[in-house]
């Protein structure tokens, strides 16, 4: 009814604004991303920790901690260290992978991220993710949904995600799943506190923002995004990595 659309649109209004966070201004947070689950069949347990810094859509740097559990793949779990840096054209990310004891350094247009990423949809959780920046892994998780505010109090504004018909058909083969979660914004500046979402029973995202400080863009130093890397290391190629599902 009106009060329903009504809301819808208001949530609207604060996705925006939380959004457009990104275009404009400069901010720096701690993150989290917990994953458990099935996905393609195989059970995963995954966490993720994480330090972003970021001045507009294409400049960041991203360090992040992820470490994978997989029953199928034994008891031991993969570590993975990424340090990202996004120059406004390329990214660069230097990778070390526990399993296989080195440290990768490999680039990749933003343009062919874009075309690589564009394939996923919002609640596909794949190697891919893990090089995209924050913001983008929660605007491609709350595209999954129809949103609409549900609760407005002590300084928080909890928007409840409901999936979209698009998403519904994705998970069709687990017989009407419920798909839905909560994201919750700060009211004074809509900045991301966390968002939550389930898949059924099959599948759990749990994403949290903590100590998220917002600048002003030429408060950030003009080096922090340049990467340049050391005399003689291979550069990899991170398009045709992730296009082999690497």
């Amino acid at each position: 009814g009106t009060a329903q659309a009504a809301a819808d649109e208001q949530a609207t209004k604060w996705l925006e604004r939380v959004f457009g966070l990104v275009q404009d201004r400069a901010f720096q947070t701690d993150y989290s991303v917990q994953v458990s689950g099935e996905t393609e069949g195989i059970l995963v347990d995954a966490t993720l920790q994480g330090e972003l810094l970021q001045s507009g859509a294409k400049h960041y740097t991203n360090a992040l901690r992820m470490e994978v559990k997989m029953p199928a793949m034994g008891e031991t779990p993969m570590e993975v260290t990424s340090n990202q840096v996004s120059d406004g054209e390329t990214l660069w990310t230097e990778t070390y992978v526990s399993a296989m004891g080195i440290t990768q350094v490999a680039k990749i247009s933003l343009s062919e991220l874009e075309e690589i990423l564009a394939d996923k949809q919002g609640l596909e959780v794949g190697q891919s993710s893990m090089y995209m920046d924050p913001m983008s892994q929660l605007e491609m998780l709350v595209d999954a949904f129809d949103v609409s505010v549900l609760k407005i109090a002590e300084g928080e504004v909890r928007l409840a995600l409901s999936a979209t018909e698009a998403t519904r058909a994705q998970f069709a083969e687990l017989e009407d799943p419920e798909i839905s979660g909560v994201l919750v914004v700060r009211e004074e500046d809509a900045v991301p506190v966390s968002i939550n979402v389930a898949i059924g029973t099959s599948m759990t995202v749990d994403m949290r923002f903590e100590g998220f400080e917002l600048m002003a863009p030429e408060d950030v130093p003009a080096d922090a995004f340049v990467y340049t890397p050391e005399p003689g290391v291979q550069v990899m190629d991170l398009g045709q990595m992730l296009r082999a599902g690497m």
